[in-house]
């Protein structure tokens, strides 16, 4: 689903507002501009990124399964990679963290 974009700028002055991002069961606001650390750019990416999230989750839930196999896979072969046990485990906490067991 393609994420929908609201940008409202203040009338308070130039250069702030905010923006607003709808995605597939997710909708996330951020202000932006004149005595706020983010910019415009920096406020779409984030309310972009929220929105976006329960799709991310899901696609991550999906692919470690089969990392974990592939990992498995390679560790009978020949020595895995740190990196790729630490990608592993850092998947892992992330779920862990969004699902609220972390």
């Amino acid at each position: 689903m393609k994420l929908q974009i609201r940008r409202s700028v203040s009338s308070q002055g130039q250069g702030q507002g905010l923006i607003s991002v709808y995605g597939k069961g997710a909708a996330a606001t951020f202000w932006f501009g004149s005595g706020q650390q983010t910019t415009e750019d920096e406020a779409e990416r984030n309310a972009r990124l929220f929105a976006a999230a329960p799709e991310l989750l899901a696609a991550l839930k999906d692919l470690l399964p089969a990392c974990r196999v592939a990992r498995d896979i390679v560790c009978e072969r020949n020595e895995v990679p740190a990196a790729m046990d630490e990608a592993i485990e850092r998947a892992g906490a992330a779920i862990a963290k969004a699902e609220g067991r972390a």
